[in-house]
């Protein structure tokens, strides 16, 4: 179906980054970062863009290059608030628990009514 949108509309973001994330889950990651990275050239500054290639590349395996490219996209989007939750999870699940604290109570100001990251800020020691 992406590719029939994509036919009438080339430029339509959600059907190009759709597109990528189902080469992701039918595991072929390299044709997903592709699609992705060739999205980001055509449009740098695009943070729907940028947050979908983070999170092919945490499937992807490469969670340290998706942690980076969250940071670098909450420089220039400070109020991204998946960002935000994505990199406390993150940063938790590599047992960085002061930076993920941060993150996740980044996270909260911004929705403080995100369950799940009030639960596990709770277990995380200040």
């Amino acid at each position: 179906i992406y590719q029939h949108v994509l036919v009438k509309a080339p430029d339509y973001d959600k059907a190009n980054i759709g597109l990528a994330e189902l080469a992701g889950e039918e595991g072929d990651y390299q044709q997903a970062l592709k699609l992705m990275d060739d999205l980001l050239k055509q449009q740098p500054e695009n943070t729907e863009i940028f947050f979908h290639h983070a999170l092919l590349l945490e499937k992807a395996g490469k969670l340290d290059e998706a942690i980076r490219q969250l940071q670098q996209l909450l420089k220039t989007k400070p109020n991204h608030v998946r960002s935000w939750r994505k990199l406390g999870l993150w940063l938790e699940q590599k047992g960085d628990l002061k930076e993920a604290r941060l993150a996740m109570l980044e996270t909260l100001k911004l929705d403080p009514n995100d369950k799940l990251i009030r639960q596990k800020i709770q277990t995380i020691p200040q």
